[in-house]
């Protein structure tokens, strides 16, 4: 799916989505999950890893936006600009921005 798109927009409830998962947040997963090998855990850890890093370093990667809102305030990570890291804001400020966008 993500190889060729422009625009990447994904909506899930408990879980970070597959593009925007950190490596230690993949293996804390496939640690509770059905492979017990540990070096086949590792080794499928490494192989989504390269497929991230296929997708967000290509000379033009997909627009992601991920948007994770717990409590009193929303985290988002934007993969345009990775030096910001991870963003926080009030959850009534971020949701005054997303009806702003959608009013235009």
């Amino acid at each position: 799916m993500g190889y060729e798109a422009g625009q990447i927009f994904e909506y899930t409830l408990g879980l970070f989505g597959g593009l925007a998962q950190h490596p230690d947040y993949v293996r804390a997963l496939m640690e509770r999950g059905p492979v017990p090998d540990e070096a086949e855990r590792e080794r499928r850890l490494e192989a989504r890893v390269e497929r991230t890093r296929s997708i967000l370093r290509r000379e033009t990667p997909p627009q992601m936006w991920v948007e994770v809102s717990e409590g009193p305030s929303t985290l988002v990570r934007d993969n345009q600009n990775p030096h910001l890291d991870v963003l926080g804001f009030p959850t009534r400020a971020w949701a005054d921005f997303l009806s702003g966008i959608r009013e235009n």
